[in-house]
């Protein structure tokens, strides 16, 4: 049985040492090609609850978001 596991880093080489490090010896990594889709999508998601394209209450209140 095949086990997946993922490791991330800043680049290819930090997520290289980190796998590395776990199962001390080299290991192939392969790089998910679906995360920037997954980012992008994740930037419409405001926009599809607070009810746009109306300008809702909801819109105005809560976007742009706020992290402080």
């Amino acid at each position: 049985m095949t086990t997946k596991e993922y490791f991330r880093g800043r680049d290819e080489s930090s997520a290289l040492a980190k796998a590395e490090a776990k199962h001390g010896r080299k290991v192939p990594l392969r790089q998910d090609d679906d995360v920037l889709d997954t980012w992008f999508s994740s930037a419409l998601w405001p926009f599809s609850t607070l009810g746009w394209p109306e300008e809702t209450l909801e819109l105005k209140t809560f976007y742009p978001t706020r992290s402080w």
